[in-house]
């Protein structure tokens, strides 16, 4: 019995067109693959907390043309599987692939921390990827509670105003909230 090949991806990015926390984003990631990949083989992402219904049949566009097809969404599992329609992808050719907003995918109501548990696979009959953390990709943070009170002076009037909040990422120094 022959042994099963391993591949690997070199230099997996994600990005997304819209970077707030909770609200639909196209998706796109781009990939390096050590090994070819073949008409209708699978790239998986992983996609924790992300929201949105399932939904299939979501058309997809690359870069190059023509390299990815229909992507498919399953909430349950929060796992992004788009289809390689080339007929052959070569060892190492950077690909790109968009998944549209109108896929109905969000970004976590939370945002995304740098620890962020993206993972990445594929089954690439030239060399199957388990999944395999991705840790490039944006940070985007999210305002999770907030609270503005004002005071009364002796008179009555409004003389201080105090706010708090707290956001994830956690506030360090140097960042800021416009009013």
């Amino acid at each position: 019995q022959s042994p099963v090949p391993i591949g690997a991806f070199q230099h997996a990015s994600l990005d997304f067109s819209t970077k707030m926390a909770g609200h639909l984003t196209d998706i796109t990631f781009a990939v390096e693959a050590e090994m070819e990949l073949q008409s209708g083989e699978v790239i998986t992402v992983v996609l924790p907390e992300f929201g949105g219904a399932s939904k299939t049949c979501i058309m997809t566009t690359s870069e190059p043309p023509g390299v990815f097809g229909l992507a498919n969404w399953t909430a349950d599992d929060h796992s992004l599987r788009v289809m390689v329609m080339a007929d052959v992808v070569t060892t190492l050719q950077r690909v790109v692939a968009m998944v549209p907003s109108e896929s109905g995918i969000q970004l976590p109501e939370t945002g995304l921390q740098r620890e962020h548990p993206f993972l990445i696979s594929t089954n690439a009959v030239a060399g199957t990827v388990l999944p395999t953390p991705l840790t490039e990709f944006p940070i985007v943070g999210a305002l999770l509670s907030s609270c503005a009170k004002y005071h009364l002076d002796d008179d009555s009037r409004p003389c201080s105003l105090s706010l708090q909040d707290s956001g994830s990422p956690a506030y360090s120094l140097g960042n800021a909230n416009k009013l």
